[in-house]
């Protein structure tokens, strides 16, 4: 049979290698160049750069030369070391080819001699003056060492990190209350009487009594600002204690006119009070309508029509607690605009002006005087609660308003019909007035829908006696009733400004 025969490719590792080494060869002693940048491209050369150029001088070109020379020997000396080393197999064609595992060990040992004369080619073209390079010296790694948590806490500045570090933390109440003191809560007519004896030294008198004469001087030039149209502000320290300065300007210059003096700093002041003192002591009538506007409108349709009435209108305190709200000091102000109104008032606070916007002030028409007497505040201050006197933890009228206004639409309908039921019966009543029995209290408030069953009632007054807004008694039949301890006075006001609300 007849069959193809292969052609063998003998000696193919060995020319392989001797064209590799030829190639090499040829790469060394050919130094490959940069090309150079076109002169379209370069960049021009500034001043800055050829003084840097002049500043650092250049290796002298003979030294340069006897360096390339070293070079070029020292890569030829290492050519002639390689062909030396190098020993071809025989051509013959009749002898028969080497073993499969011989031939792969002498490519692996040129490869690797191969590898070797690079390295050490490298090397030498490293140090121009052919030294032997430096023998190598062993670098230990590092040691597997265990890798320690830093005990540093990472900070957060925000205030939820803070509530939340803190919200384990064990909160302790402190028992200490005023019962615990020395000294027990005295009655508040033991304290105003203690007030009273106490009296400051002689030249403070003197020095009190020549101020407070300084002051009456002044009171032709308050005259007269009031008949310009003008109102009369007063600031200063202790003008307005007691009143007494005010009080004065009435005795010796308004007798016999009609004249309304307010104080602003009594907890139940009500401005409609001074509406029906207006119009009974001026007009000799009386309002038939509850409406503060509705009042305010008529009084000065009234004055109006009686242009020869006139009123001095004194309010001691205008900055008093109140006297704040909106609606009262609104119709303040309706009055003071008035022409026939001659308006006076003085004030505590320096700043109390702030309170006032452009309207209010336009209206008002201040001109300031100072009335300063250093008088002591003893009136202004007879109507704070303290806690170092008794019966003094009746509910503040401000404490009460804040309440109500957080509570529920359902809840604060329920303590409305309280107040309500309070002020018709507790007028009536006065004294005797025993509270609103619980019977009558879950009557309306099942009619109005805010409540569907008695524990649910009692639910929303647990609350209000929580904040001290309301208690519990029993009325003559023995029944369970409710009871705001405030008066009369207080509970209108604060109908009126949940009005005005």
């Amino acid at each position: 049979m007849y069959g193809f025969r292969t052609p063998k490719k003998r000696d193919s590792m060995r020319k392989l290698a001797a064209q590799t080494s030829t190639q090499r060869r040829s790469k060394v002693q050919r130094t490959p160049t940069t090309p150079r940048t076109p002169a379209a491209l370069r960049t021009p050369s500034s001043a800055r750069q050829r003084r840097m150029k002049h500043r650092n001088p250049q290796t002298p070109a003979q030294v340069r030369q006897l360096r390339k020379q070293a070079i070029g020997k020292v890569l030829q000396k290492v050519d002639e070391e390689s062909d030396a080393s190098y020993s071809p197999a025989s051509s013959s064609t009749d002898t028969e080819p080497p073993d499969t595992h011989s031939g792969s060990d002498d490519d692996e040992e040129e490869v690797a001699a191969t590898a070797e004369s690079k390295s050490i080619r490298k090397q030498q073209a490293r140090s121009p003056t052919g030294a032997k390079p430096k023998v190598k010296i062993p670098v230990v790694g590092p040691t597997d060492t265990p890798i320690v948590k830093s005990s540093e806490y990472c900070y957060d500045n925000s205030y939820e990190q803070y509530f939340s570090i803190h919200a384990t933390t064990k909160v302790v109440t402190s028992n200490h209350t005023l019962d615990l003191l020395a000294t027990s809560r005295i009655p508040r007519a033991l304290m105003q009487q203690l007030l009273q004896e106490t009296s400051p030294p002689a030249p403070h008198r003197d020095r009190q009594q020549e101020m407070n004469d300084k002051c009456m001087l002044f009171f032709r030039d308050w005259l007269f600002t009031l008949n310009e149209g003008f109102s009369v502000l007063l600031f200063g320290i202790g003008h307005s204690a007691n009143g007494e300065l005010m009080q004065l300007f009435i005795d010796e210059k308004l007798n016999g006119y009609p004249t309304i003096f307010v104080q602003g700093y009594v907890p139940d002041f009500s401005i409609k009070d001074v509406l029906d003192r207006i119009c009974g002591e001026v007009f000799e009538m009386w309002l038939s309508t509850t409406n503060t506007h509705e009042a305010l409108d008529k009084i000065e349709r009234k004055f109006a029509d009686h242009p020869e009435k006139h009123l001095f209108l004194l309010v001691h305190n205008l900055d008093g607690s109140s006297l704040r709200n909106e609606s009262t000091q609104s119709a303040i102000c309706r009055l003071a605009a008035i022409d026939n109104v001659h308006f006076i008032a003085s004030i505590e606070n320096h700043i109390a002006s702030a309170m006032w916007g452009t309207n209010k002030q336009a209206a008002y028409n201040f001109k300031w005087f100072d009335a300063t007497t250093l008088q002591p505040y003893n009136a202004e201050t007879s109507f704070e609660n303290s806690l170092m006197v008794q019966n003094a933890d009746a509910p503040a009228f401000d404490a009460m308003k804040r309440v109500v206004c957080s509570l529920t639409a359902n809840a604060r309908g329920i303590f409305n019909a309280i107040v309500n039921y309070q002020l018709t019966n507790q007028k009536v009543q006065q004294q005797h007035y025993a509270g609103m029995p619980m019977q009558e209290l879950y009557r309306q408030c099942r009619e109005s829908f805010l409540v569907s069953s008695d524990a649910a009632l009692r639910c929303h007054l647990t609350e209000f006696v929580d904040h001290k807004l309301l208690r519990f008694k029993r009325n003559s039949e023995s029944s369970e009733a409710v009871l705001i301890p405030l008066s009369h006075m207080l509970l209108q006001r604060f109908v009126d400004e949940q009005d005005v609300v």
